[in-house]
């Protein structure tokens, strides 16, 4: 496996914030979930006994970081972004069906991008309004 090349994080030492926590963890999940499944994949064994074993780790991995990201609200587009970027890994995770913390993660996807979006709605129904007024007294 090749090292990233890429700098180490500007993040200061101390708490991260929020978001960098979300998008921290969105990326834990991704990395869990193609973990587990590229298992299964490697895995010579017909029952895949092996895979099932050693895929345990990622799955609570994954299980952990999705239950996190469900309670967390994303503030800044790019956290918004990290969740959304998940939601067709979620969806072919949990193969047709609906697990608890895909739910959860969903409501909480929703709110975000409602009050993510509420302000810049506002602000163009605002513009829409006075244009109107505009155009009715001219």
């Amino acid at each position: 496996m090749r090292k990233s090349t890429t700098q180490k994080s500007s993040r200061k030492a101390s708490k991260p914030s929020g978001d960098a926590i979300i998008i921290d963890t969105a990326i834990a999940y991704a990395q869990a979930v193609a973990a587990f499944h590229n298992g299964f994949k490697a895995d010579p064994d017909g029952d895949m006994k092996n895979a099932a074993k050693l895929g345990k780790q990622q799955e609570r991995i994954a299980s952990v970081a999705l239950a996190k990201l469900a309670i967390i609200a994303a503030n800044s587009a790019e956290a918004l972004d990290a969740k959304a970027r998940l939601l067709p890994m979620i969806l072919d995770d949990d193969a047709g069906g609906l697990e608890e913390n895909s739910e959860a993660f969903y409501r909480a996807f929703a709110a975000d991008v409602r009050r993510f979006l509420e302000p810049i709605v506002h602000e163009h129904w605002l513009a829409e309004n006075a244009e109107r007024r505009q155009k009715k007294a001219a």
